[in-house]
């Protein structure tokens, strides 16, 4: 097995589509990208304040989740394409953020006990 060399405070993991990165993010506002065949750090994003993080289901996007923003990065650089959400001010904690099959749907549940979802706008290039 390949050991990544993680922060002691990783909070979620998941893997790209295509099965060939995986990312943490850490509770130090950290998310960090590897190369799952060998193992090897492919990016570090600082200042990235999520309590869920996900891959898009369009393979080419990292989604950063927390109380009032989602956001939409560019995996080659990071940048913020888009943000979604100004009216998701739930102030409680982000507990699990998923995608619908075709991608164009996200769920998020907080533990306030409530569940949202709403429809994602086409994401630019």
């Amino acid at each position: 097995p390949i050991v990544l060399d993680a922060n002691p405070s990783v909070r979620f993991v998941d893997f790209s589509r295509d099965g060939k990165t995986v990312f943490a993010g850490d509770m130090n506002d950290v998310v960090r990208l590897w190369n799952v065949a060998d193992g090897k750090l492919q990016a570090t994003i600082p200042r990235v304040k999520c309590e869920q993080c996900r891959f898009a289901p369009d393979g080419k996007h990292l989604v950063t989740m927390n109380s009032t923003m989602m956001e939409f990065r560019s995996l080659k650089d990071a940048k913020i394409l888009m943000k979604v959400g100004d009216d998701l001010k739930t102030k409680r904690l982000v507990n699990q953020l998923m995608f619908s099959n075709d991608g164009r749907t996200a769920a998020f549940v907080s533990n306030a006990a409530t569940i949202h979802i709403w429809t994602i706008p086409e994401i630019e290039p």
